[in-house]
């Protein structure tokens, strides 16, 4: 034992390059484990280009044939015979040819053995066949049926047209896309995956799984061959040998479990054929197979120890699967196969989600470029919708992403600081509330500042408009513009009926101006209080409203001080357009500079009245409603408002957008 072990150590350390046996840990156990299961490395090194099986020596054809001896009556299987084609592809023991099957007027592919039957070689061919038929599904080649060969039996398979896998998987070393590549291959590594767990939900382990083993259709198939190697696990059919039986190296060195290196039968389960996918796993990401070594025992060694290997480059979620899946002990791989395609399920479900972050974080640099440069409000919110949209896509894939919180928060304190350069306080706002303000106080303080700013001057602009519109002439100017033309004719026909009659004998005093006032506030106050809504609407119609009452008060105090002081009515009479010079006079100084008519029309008449007290009722009564009659003119009917310099102005389509 101790000369194999050295045997092997001398080997193994030239096809790695290894500087003395002590770096070799494990030669004395490899060995030890050989010698037990009567395995020679001399015996293994004349096999170095085969797959190793786990041999059929212990193995009877009573084991794998339900009925007589296969061996004993090979030609006792009977169909139709084929039109053999061209070869399609050969292995150590067999050769599939292309064929024709006339009943069916079709193409199959058909397996036979390369040579005369043994007993050995019509076993395993027999126990492919009988396992392809019993997997039922679309990862697995169809076995329609046995047909007679001169060599004693072919398994007549469905042709599958297409490539196999090790020949597009040997192409991505060469090519710089190989990045891009990998989630394609990815795919089609899930896909084989679903065949392997449903052979294992059928009691089926592969146990030479490899890229070379996997077939890829024209029109999407992925299908797994060769399952020359199988055995079974302990619910598995009858017929075939189990894997906990199997005592001889088995396998393909470069992808070979620690386990079938060992040939340690009782070891070999599901989470064989897990390591053997790790194994295809490692070679999709590094372009190599996992054992690699000119020499077949370099690669036996490497397979036995299978030491965790570096992957630079490799994101690290998929570095862990490849851990994991290729662990020594089949204690800490993954359970079974569908927790394995879970996890690079949603490996490829994080990837597309890192690339996502990845044209975030690149919106958000090119948003802050935006903002710093002052750009157009249309660039800086196309920035802003890339980068959400790229954010939102990356959370429904991976909400977990590590990335996802910082990348949010970088956009919305972006977005935060550009309404407040803009000033917008609203804007600034409803971004900050997807924040938290305790994460950001001092952009929270900043809002809340333009907040009070905004609200201070929002104030002030209201005021503005209010002052405005207290001023504005054009309001309620249709009404005062009727109620002035109408009181100016009545107030002309009145006092020119009153100077016809004076002049016609009939004496008119203070008593009749007095009652004639009291008929005009009875008829005129009612009226005021009814449309008091219409009139009352800003300070300009307040103010126009009061002088008048106030100068009605006026003339009406005048009357009766004079009577009681004893002026003549004629005096007094002549005396009453002052007080309505008071009045219009104060239109044109309190309210607008347009109802300076009012004033010179009650100038004149004062002056009239004063020349010729015989026309006293005529020249006022002309004077005054040509004053009132200029009042009501004096504006343009409901005129649109000045606009002040300080008021908002409307938003424009694009801040709309």
């Amino acid at each position: 034992m101790a000369a194999d072990a050295r045997t092997l150590a001398e080997v193994v350390r030239a096809s790695l390059d290894a500087q003395s046996t002590e770096t070799l840990e494990g030669i004395e156990e490899l060995t030890t484990l050989w010698a037990e299961r009567g395995i020679s490395p001399s015996s293994l090194e004349q096999r170095s280009a085969e797959t190793l099986d786990a041999s059929y020596r212990d193995l009877r054809t009573s084991t794998l044939h339900a009925g007589p001896g296969v061996g004993a009556e090979p030609t006792a299987v009977v169909g139709e015979r084929l039109e053999l084609g061209e070869e399609l592809g050969r292995g150590g023991m067999g050769v599939v040819r292309l064929a024709r099957q006339p009943s069916l007027r079709r193409q199959v592919a058909v397996k036979t053995l390369l040579g005369p039957a043994t007993e050995t070689s019509l076993a395993g061919l027999l126990k492919e066949a009988w396992v392809g038929g019993a997997l039922e599904h679309p990862g697995v080649v169809p076995v329609h049926t046995l047909a007679p060969d001169e060599f004693g039996v072919g398994v007549v398979m469905k042709r599958v047209e297409g490539e196999v896998w090790r020949d597009r998987v040997k192409t991505m070393r060469s090519e710089d896309a190989a990045h891009d590549r990998l989630e394609t291959e990815l795919r089609v590594f899930l896909q084989v995956c679903q065949a392997v767990a449903y052979a294992h939900k059928q009691g089926v382990l592969h146990l030479d799984l490899k890229p070379e083993n996997v077939m890829l259709g024209r029109f999407g198939e992925v299908v797994v061959l060769d399952w020359g190697l199988a055995a079974g696990l302990p619910h598995g059919p009858a017929w075939l040998p189990r894997a906990a039986d199997i005592a001889r190296v088995a396998g393909t060195p470069e992808y070979m479990a620690p386990e079938l290196a060992k040939g340690a039968g009782p070891r070999i389960d599901a989470r064989t054929d897990v390591y053997l996918l790790g194994a295809i796993l490692h070679e999709l990401v590094t372009g190599d197979p996992p054992h690699r070594s000119p020499h077949i025992l370099g690669r036996l060694y490497l397979a036995f120890r299978s030491e965790p290997q570096d992957y630079p480059g490799v994101p690290d979620e998929l570095v862990a699967i490849l851990h994991r899946a290729m662990h020594r002990e089949p204690e800490a791989r993954y359970a079974d196969v569908p927790a394995l395609r879970d996890a690079v399920a949603s490996y490829l479900t994080h990837r597309a989600a890192r690339s996502l972050a990845t044209k975030c974080a690149e919106h958000v640099a090119t948003l802050r470029g935006h903002i710093d440069a002052r750009a157009e409000g249309s660039e800086v919110r196309r920035a802003f919708a890339s980068a959400r949209f790229s954010h939102r896509a990356a959370t429904d894939a991976w909400p977990e992403h590590p990335d996802l919180p910082a990348l949010h928060d970088a956009l919305f304190v972006a977005m935060t600081e550009w309404a407040l350069k803009a000033g917008r306080a609203e804007l600034a706002d409803g971004y900050l509330e997807e924040l938290d303000p305790a994460t950001h106080p001092r952009l929270a303080e900043r809002v809340e500042a333009l907040r009070r700013e905004a609200r201070s001057r929002a104030q002030h602009e209201r005021a503005l408009e209010a002052m405005a519109r207290d001023h504005d002439l054009s309001v309620g100017s249709r009404f005062r513009r009727a109620i002035g033309v109408a009181l100016g004719l009545v107030f002309i026909a009145v006092n020119l009926t009153m100077g016809a009659a004076a002049r016609a004998g009939t004496a008119l005093g203070y008593p009749e101006m007095i009652w004639t006032g009291a008929a005009v506030l009875a008829t005129c106050g009612p009226l005021a209080l009814i449309v008091r809504r219409t009139v009352l609407r800003n300070r300009v119609n307040d103010v126009v409203i009061g002088v008048c009452g106030v100068t009605f008060l006026l003339v009406q105090g005048h009357w009766w001080i004079a009577h009681e002081v004893g002026i003549a009515f004629q005096s007094a009479l002549a005396l009453t357009p002052m007080y309505y010079l008071l009045g219009f006079g104060s239109f044109a100084v309190l309210v607008d500079w347009r109802f300076l008519g009012g004033p010179l029309f009650q100038v004149a008449a004062l002056l009239g009245a004063t020349a010729w007290p015989a026309w006293a009722y005529e020249i006022i009564g002309v004077g005054g409603g040509l004053s009132a009659i200029s009042v009501g003119l004096a504006v343009r009917p409901d005129a649109s408002p000045p606009v002040h310099p300080d008021a908002p102005r409307p938003p424009t389509t694009a801040e709309v957008a």
